[in-house]
C-alpha cells in the first residue's frame, strides 16, 4: 500500500495526509508514510508540520514515531509556534515531557510568546511545572500579555501563579509599567491578590498611566480593601526576612536555598513550601 502524500499541488504548501494521520492519531498510516520515506517535516503554507499536530492533540505515540523519525522538534509556524507551544497550549503534559527529553526549546530565540505563556494562561499546572523545572525563562516577555506570571493573573490561573512564584519569578515584574497585581486588581480576585501581596508584590508601583493597583480595582470591593490594608500595614519581620532572602536567590531559589545551609522548617517557610 502506498500514499499520495499530498493533497492538491505541492508546491501550494497544503495539508498533507501525514498531517491528517497525525492529527487524527492514525499511528498505523503514519509509521508506514515514514517507512515509505516520506518527508516528516513538510509543513503547510502557515508552517504547521504534523508533529504540531500530533502535539496539538496529545497523540503520544504519533509524537514518538515522528520524532524518532527525525521530525524537527523546534519547528516554527509563521506566528513562531513550536510543537512544545501546541503541547502546553492544549495542557498535553506526557507530550510536553517527551518533546523536552528530544531537545525541545523552552526558550524561543524570538521576543514572543513561549510554552509557559501557553500554559500560564490555560491554567495547565502540570505543563506549566515541566517547563519551569526544564529551565523555562520566568521573566519572558510576550508582546500582548507580558511575562508568563501577567499571563497566569490575567487569565486568574492561581495555580499557574504559584508555580512560577515560587520557582522565583519577578513579583514586580512590568508590562508597560504595568505590574502582575495591576492586572490581579483589575480581575478582582481576592485570592489571587493576596497570593501576589505574600510574594512581595509592591502596591505603591504605578502604570503607565500613573495609576497603583488599588486605583484599579472596584472601588469598596474587597480586594481594595486588601489592598489598602496591605498599604497601611508593616510587614512582619519575619515575612520581610523571607522576602529579602527571596530577592537575593532570585530564579535559583529551589536550587540556591540548600546551599544556605538553612534548618528545613526554616528553608520550608523561605520556599512557601506549605503553602
Amino acid at each position: 500500500m502506498s500514499y499520495d502524500i499530498v493533497h492538491g499541488d505541492f508546491a501550494s504548501g497544503l495539508r498533507t495526509r501525514l498531517h491528517d494521520a497525525a492529527f487524527n492519531n492514525d499511528v498505523a498510516s503514519l509509521r508506514l508514510m515514514v517507512q515509505q520515506g516520506v518527508a516528516v517535516n513538510v509543513s503547510t503554507i502557515e508552517g504547521t508540520t504534523a508533529l504540531h499536530e500530533a502535539c496539538s492533540q496529545g497523540h503520544i505515540g504519533c509524537v514518538k514515531l515522528l520524532l524518532e523519525a527525525g521530525a524537527e522538534v523546534n519547528a516554527m509556524t509563521i506566528d513562531s509556534s513550536t510543537p512544545l507551544c501546541d503541547a502546553s497550549s492544549y495542557g498535553n503534559v506526557e507530550c510536553v515531557r517527551l518533546l523536552l527529553r528530544f531537545g525541545a526549546l523552552t526558550n524561543p530565540p524570538l521576543n514572543l510568546s513561549t510554552a509557559l505563556h501557553e500554559a500560564a494562561m490555560r491554567g495547565h499546572v502540570d505543563c506549566l511545572q515541566e517547563l519551569v523545572t526544564a529551565g523555562g525563562k520566568l521573566e519572558a516577555m510576550d508582546l500582548h500579555f507580558g511575562t508568563p506570571l501577567h499571563a497566569a493573573c490575567f487569565r486568574e490561573s492561581i495555580q499557574c501563579a504559584k508555580v512560577l512564584l515560587k520557582a522565583g519569578a519577578n513579583v514586580n515584574a512590568l508590562k508597560i509599567h504595568a505590574t502582575p497585581l495591576h492586572v490581579a486588581a483589575s480581575t478582582d480576585n481576592p485570592d489571587l491578590t493576596t497570593l501576589l501581596l505574600d510574594f512581595g508584590a509592591n502596591v505603591h508601583y504605578t502604570d503607565n498611566r500613573g495609576r497603583r493597583p488599588i486605583d484599579i480595582a472596584v472601588g469598596g470591593s474587597v480586594v481594595a480593601g486588601i489592598l489598602r490594608s496591605h498599604a497601611e500595614t508593616v510587614l512582619p519581620l519575619t515575612q520581610q526576612c523571607r522576602l529579602l532572602i527571596r530577592r537575593h536567590l532570585g530564579h535559583q531559589i529551589t536550587v540556591s536555598i540548600h546551599a544556605l545551609g538553612l534548618p528545613t522548617m526554616l528553608q520550608n517557610y523561605i520556599c512557601f513550601t506549605r503553602r
